[in-house]
């Protein structure tokens, strides 16, 4: 399988495509679930964290936020909006 010049494969550890893929099945079995009434990221941004030390992936940053330590909007962001927003259509029609 071929990616975009400048993006890794999904199951590349610590990638955005890896946590974009994450969110994209994720939110594919919420979906399965009759039941289900809501949901929330577990970390909204990246924040330091000094037991955090792979070298040249972590720095002292925990990584797993949607939001980067610049406050960058990584990809799985948009996929998480995406859905937030289909909800939230769905809602005021009624659905």
């Amino acid at each position: 399988m071929r990616y975009k010049a400048g993006t890794e494969a999904p199951l590349t550890r610590f990638s955005q495509e890896f946590q974009e893929d994450l969110y994209r099945k994720t939110i594919a079995m919420l979906r399965k679930i009759p039941a289900w009434r809501g949901v929330t990221p577990w970390i909204l941004s990246d924040f330091r964290s000094p037991r955090r030390v792979l070298p040249n992936v972590q720095d002292g940053w925990n990584r797993k936020g949607l939001i980067g330590q610049n406050g960058t909007k990584k990809k799985a962001f948009a996929v998480l909006k995406s859905f937030y927003d289909e909800l939230e259509q769905r809602a005021a029609s009624g659905q």
